[in-house]
């Protein structure tokens, strides 16, 4: 029993620490830059002592929606064995396999309200790491842009994007306690500031959708007046980045490019990527290739797709996305209908990440890049509506 829990306690730690720091961005001297993979390591190792205790959690693995990503896996470890560069693209993919085991584990041996706290804890701590080493003009801004710790604004606006959502979602609720809302309010306005500064207008429509889906489902309804009222307050605050990054309100340098001309940008990007796939349709170029394409012409920010299923097509071909796109809509299908089913609580802040990164997913590959810390959270989702309530192994 003291081998599982602290087996647990571990898995616990280990997976939040990966959570705060897999996709920070360090120089490559920095002796934080390899942090990363020891504390991804330790998480792992963990998972799979908890997995050799209870076995029969890994049938999690086979079942919806689950299931779609382990084909997603499975796919790029055949693409990468037969890649130009087949060890950088085996790393990838077994990287996919090591996390979605790592999402497996925590979510059959946490209950779900833990698993949410971790997750605000985690992206609250790279915010407020963030905005502390904001005044360091050289290295957290790019042009006007304020790019924080992730090294690019765009997972920048994306992580605060998060944490306004699980604040004002589930947050707000699960801490009744006065002095704990007032720092919630105040988390939740740094949080919309940061975006605001990142001027990330995928960030910003991914956040926006995210709070039309899952706002009504909440808890709302079920609060008093005055709360509804504080509450739609600390929620039209997601209005100021919207006139900030727009319009460039509030002393703001405008973007570089406008609305329009990023879309033309990325159009572009996707024309040249999809004659690649079609050059390679079945088995891809191998997991985290994209990079080493070399294709005339790609934009200096070419290093990945800027689109989740084209990223996956990039990787191992067109059944590869195909298997990508059915776990990314049956996860989002599942986490919805177990918040309706359940009327609101927790399910509600469960849902945030996968509702999220799903309305992310069509600008945005970040679950794919490097295995970085945002493909856990959604895996986790999956998992726990894998094993269903009253299910757990």
């Amino acid at each position: 029993m003291n081998g599982e829990r602290s087996a647990r306690a571990l898995l616990g730690f280990c997976t939040v620490a990966f959570l705060v720091v897999g996709d920070l961005w360090f120089p490559p001297g920095s002796p934080w830059h390899h942090l990363r993979l020891p504390l991804l390591g330790a998480a792992i190792a963990a998972a799979l002592a908890v997995t050799a205790r209870r076995p029969q959690i890994l049938r999690t693995l086979g079942r919806f929606p689950l299931v779609f990503f382990s084909v997603f896996a499975g796919l790029d470890l055949v693409a990468s064995m037969l890649a130009e560069r087949p060890l950088p693209s085996l790393r990838y993919a077994a990287g996919y396999v090591a996390v979605e085991i790592l999402a497996v584990a925590i979510a059959a041996v946490f209950s779900e309200r833990a698993i949410v706290r971790g997750l605000l804890f985690a992206v609250g701590v790279k915010l407020v790491a963030s905005l502390a080493f904001a005044p360091s003009p050289i290295a957290w801004w790019t042009h006007t842009r304020f790019m924080g710790l992730l090294g690019s604004p765009n997972p920048m606006g994306a992580a605060a994007g998060l944490a306004y959502l699980l604040i004002v979602l589930h947050g707000w609720y699960d801490w009744p306690r006065k002095p704990i809302r007032v720092a919630l309010v105040a988390g939740g306005l740094a949080a919309t500031t940061t975006m605001a500064v990142t001027q990330s207008l995928s960030a910003l429509g991914a956040t926006l959708a995210t709070l039309v889906c899952l706002a009504p489902l909440g808890r709302v309804r079920e609060s008093t007046r005055r709360e509804r009222v504080a509450w739609a307050v600390v929620v039209v605050a997601a209005l100021a980045p919207l006139l900030m990054i727009t319009g460039g309100g509030g002393g703001m340098a405008p973007r570089p490019t406008t609305p329009t001309q990023a879309v033309v940008l990325r159009s572009g990007w996707w024309g040249m990527l999809q004659e690649a796939v079609w050059r390679h349709p079945w088995l891809g170029y191998g997991a985290g290739s994209t990079p080493s394409l070399g294709i005339a012409g790609a934009p200096y920010w070419g290093t990945s797709a800027h689109n989740l299923y084209l990223e996956a097509a990039v990787y191992a071909g067109v059944p590869a996305a195909l298997a990508m796109m059915l776990f990314m809509a049956s996860a989002l299908f599942a986490a919805v209908a177990r918040v309706c089913r359940a009327g609101g609580g927790v399910h509600v802040g469960l849902a945030v990440p996968m509702v999220f990164y799903a309305a992310l997913s069509f600008v945005e590959p970040v679950l794919l890049n490097g295995v970085p810390s945002s493909l856990v959270a959604p895996l986790i989702v999956a998992a726990v509506c894998a094993l269903r309530v009253g299910d757990r192994p």
